[in-house]
């Protein structure tokens, strides 16, 4: 198994189940992940909530939740789902709270692709 794959594994993400999705292809998995800290839904999100543009924010969250539930990222999938209904209901947030959720988990993914 690939370090990265091993690093991630530690991390939580459940390998086994994502490595179905992507045909038990490591190198394709980590191409994917690449391409996900290219994305720039996490900076939108950023943007628009400082903007205090829930329809932005709400479609780059969503875009964010599809692409690390795809990945496997369970933790931060979680934290953004949450992010996420919170922006469907329009309800007032503390945006703060989760963006800094948010951002330390892409941060300790990023640690272990890094690694």
């Amino acid at each position: 198994m690939n370090k990265q794959i091993e690093s991630l594994k530690k991390y939580g993400v459940n390998i086994d189940e994502t490595m179905k999705r992507f045909v038990n292809d490591e190198e394709f998995y980590l191409e994917c992940m690449d391409m996900f800290f290219q994305d720039d839904s996490l900076e939108k999100l950023i943007k628009a909530i400082k903007e205090n543009n829930n329809s932005v924010a709400f479609d780059a969250a969503h875009t964010l939740k599809g692409i690390v539930g795809n990945l496997g990222l369970e933790v931060l999938f979680e934290k953004v789902s949450t992010l996420v209904e919170e922006l469907r209901d329009n309800r007032p947030i503390n945006a703060s709270k989760y963006l800094d959720e948010i951002n330390e988990e892409y941060t300790k993914i990023l640690n272990c692709i890094n690694q």
